[in-house]
C-alpha cells in the first residue's frame, strides 16, 4: 500500500487523538515496516495499516467500520486538499465518482506505476443516482463508502448507500447503488 495512506492516516490519528496515541499506537502494534516510519511514495505491507486501524479502533474503543468509514471522509478532504485539480469547479459527486476508474486512476499510475489500485465498473440508471462495482482483493469497501460521502461532502450533497452485495458476503465484489440528493 502507498505510503500516503499511512501518513494520512497519522494525521487522522493525531487530529482525533493526539500525537500521544499515534505514538502508542506505533509502540504497540507488530508492523513489519521497520521503526513505522512511513513516507508518502513508499510502499508497504497491507498488514501494516490493518493491524494500525484495529489497534487504532481498539484503542479508541470505536467499532472498526466507523472508525475506516470515518478514515474515509477524512482522506476524501485529505485528497480535495492535495489534489484539488481533481475537483473541479461545476462538477458534482456523480461526475467526480465516475471518473475515479478511467481518469484519476489512470493519473495515479503514471505518479505510482507500482500502485495496487481497486477497480471499478459503473452503471448510470438515473441522473440522480449511480452504481459502481467496487473489486479490491483489500475488501476495503467500507472505507470507499467513507471517500464517496467524503466527496459528497465537498460537493454539499447527501449520497446514500446502499450495497446489497459485498466481497464481505463473498460476492466477488461490492455493489454500491448510491443516490444523490442536495444538501
Amino acid at each position: 500500500m502507498k505510503g500516503i495512506i499511512f501518513t494520512y492516516l497519522e494525521e487522522f490519528v493525531i487530529q482525533n487523538a493526539g500525537i500521544e496515541a499515534w505514538d502508542l499506537l506505533l509502540e504497540s502494534t507488530p508492523l513489519k515496516t521497520e521503526n513505522g516510519v512511513f513516507v508518502s511514495p513508499g510502499n508497504y505491507p497491507d498488514e501494516d495499516l490493518f493491524a494500525l486501524v484495529i489497534a487504532g479502533s481498539n484503542h479508541l474503543k470505536l467499532p472498526m467500520d466507523k472508525v475506516v468509514y470515518s478514515f474515509g471522509e477524512f482522506v476524501a478532504a485529505k485528497y480535495h486538499q492535495d489534489y484539488g485539480n481533481f475537483f473541479k469547479p461545476g462538477l458534482t459527486t456523480k461526475s467526480l465518482l465516475h471518473s475515479v476508474d478511467q481518469i484519476i486512476h489512470v493519473e495515479v499510475k503514471k505518479l505510482y506505476p507500482d500502485v495496487h489500485l481497486p477497480r471499478f465498473q459503473y452503471e448510470d440508471p438515473a441522473p440522480d443516482k449511480l452504481v459502481m462495482k467496487y473489486y479490491s482483493t483489500r475488501k476495503l469497501c467500507v472505507l470507499a463508502k467513507g471517500l464517496i460521502n467524503g466527496i459528497g461532502n465537498i460537493y454539499n450533497e447527501n449520497v446514500e448507500i446502499h450495497e446489497p452485495v459485498c466481497l464481505h458476503k463473498g460476492d466477488d465484489h461490492c455493489r454500491l447503488e448510491l443516490t444523490f440528493t442536495k444538501k
